[in-house]
């Protein structure tokens, strides 16, 4: 099974949300399964295409629920690919492939490939002058994911090769690297929701993640750069979860840099979550970046406001948002024109 590296880390993330792994059934006691099932049949039919596999329907169990589909793996492919995705899931999800695994009965012949202190040492110099974690793998005879353990510091901690780096502050010119975006894109089309700005902080959009998993949400909140709250339930038979919410520049700029690798849903969530953002930048007016509106429109709307027609009126009217009108109104955006 070849498994592009950027895709395995989209499955990890997704999984890590939708996913079962599974023991045999008794009379296949060496047959594995991972399964995922979801309302959403493009990211369903994604999953299946990566492994030339159909999916089925689930019709609803009741008569206003969405029907969903279902995607399943099964035998030596599902096992290898548990194998291939256990480094990168969290806690839970290893507990439960472990699980899976416990008295698995590998073919003859199989084997693992051990590595000694100095072919580490050197993998780690390779890795820090950024050579190809595929080309070091085949050089070792281990596998990429092997490769990317190394690299991430989850295994042969004790040997070390010095190297620094110096992160963006800049949040809107910040670059997720793509391992850690594909997973991301997979975590949040199982798990997120790209959220419009609320009335009081119209130029803030925020994405949410809530899932019982600390560890999970603790990654993806450093990944972001931002803290995670924890969220006591109220009912005492209820677990609590963990919340990562970034909000403004920082999760618009996210949103924009996972659009591409989300499905049709996600996407549109996020398009309505742009859809009247205004970017704060140093252009002024019709210069700026995300303007939607002229200087000779504003001294309109600004006239209008004086007649005191609707601030909805008028946003319906020039094609933007209530609170581009609303903010236009209370002076907080186009000061710069004036009427005579």
């Amino acid at each position: 099974m070849d498994i592009e590296v950027n895709t395995l880390h989209w499955l990890s993330g997704l999984f890590e949300g939708e996913a079962c792994f599974s023991k045999g059934i008794p009379s296949a006691p060496n047959r594995r399964h991972i399964s995922v099932q979801m309302t959403d049949e493009d990211v369903i039919t994604r999953v299946a295409n990566l492994f030339d596999n159909g999916y089925v329907l689930v019709p609803p169990a009741k008569q206003h629920w969405k029907a969903a589909y279902k995607f399943t793996l099964s035998g030596k492919r599902a096992v290898h690919l548990m194998k291939l995705l256990y480094p990168l899931m969290g806690e839970r999800r290893r507990q439960q492939i472990d699980r899976s695994l416990t008295n698995y009965i590998y073919p003859s012949g199989h084997s693992h490939a051990k590595l000694s202190d100095e072919q580490v040492r050197e993998i780690k110099q390779r890795i820090a002058v950024k050579e190809k974690a595929r080309e070091i793998a085949l050089d070792y005879g281990v596998t990429i994911f092997t490769i990317r353990e190394i690299s991430q510091g989850k295994i042969w901690k004790h040997i070390s090769v010095e190297e620094t780096f110096e992160p963006s502050d800049n949040v809107s010119d910040f670059k997720y690297d793509l391992e850690s975006i594909y997973w991301l894109a997979g975590l949040l089309e199982a798990e997120g929701s790209f959220c419009a700005p609320t009335p009081s902080q119209p130029k803030r959009p925020y994405i949410n993640l809530a899932m019982t998993d600390e560890d999970v949400v603790a990654r993806a909140a450093a990944i972001i750069g931002i803290g995670y709250s924890h969220i006591h339930s109220k009912h005492e038979k209820h677990k609590g979860y963990f919340l990562a919410h970034p909000r403004g520049a920082r999760a618009v700029n996210l949103m924009r840099q996972l659009y591409p690798l989300m499905g049709e849903r996600r996407r549109q969530q996020i398009d309505h979550a742009l859809e009247n953002y205004i970017e704060i930048t140093d252009g002024k007016g019709e210069n700026h970046s995300q303007s939607k509106l002229t200087a000779a429109q504003v001294i309109q709307i600004k006239r209008r406001l004086v007649r005191g027609d609707s601030v909805k009126l008028i946003a319906s009217n020039y094609g933007v948002s209530y609170y581009t009108i609303h903010d236009i109104k209370r002076g907080k955006s186009w000061t710069h024109v004036t009427l005579d």
